[in-house]
């Protein structure tokens, strides 16, 4: 089955809805999955040491880290907002 390339314009303007939102969902939920996993995977590493205090640091810093990526994303949505309507 092949696709047709749709330009990020006729995405917006001629797409239905549910076709555009898939479309922008898609790689924002595979980055989610791939960052997922890679925490499980270190949860679980570390979690074999026995040492509480480890995992409780990466555990401390996960939550530091996600508090960062959405600041970033605030101001970075934020950002593209303003300088498009110049």
């Amino acid at each position: 089955m092949k696709r047709t390339q749709i330009s990020r314009q006729q995405l917006f303007s001629e797409a239905p809805i549910s076709q555009a939102l898939f479309a922008m969902a898609v790689p924002t939920i595979i980055s989610q999955l791939v960052n997922l996993i890679y925490n499980m995977v270190d949860a679980f590493f570390i979690g074999r040491t026995g040492n509480s205090y480890m995992m409780a640091a990466t555990t401390i810093t996960l939550t530091m880290v996600m508090m960062n990526v959405a600041l970033s994303n605030l101001f970075g949505v934020g950002g593209g907002s303003l300088v498009a309507r110049l």
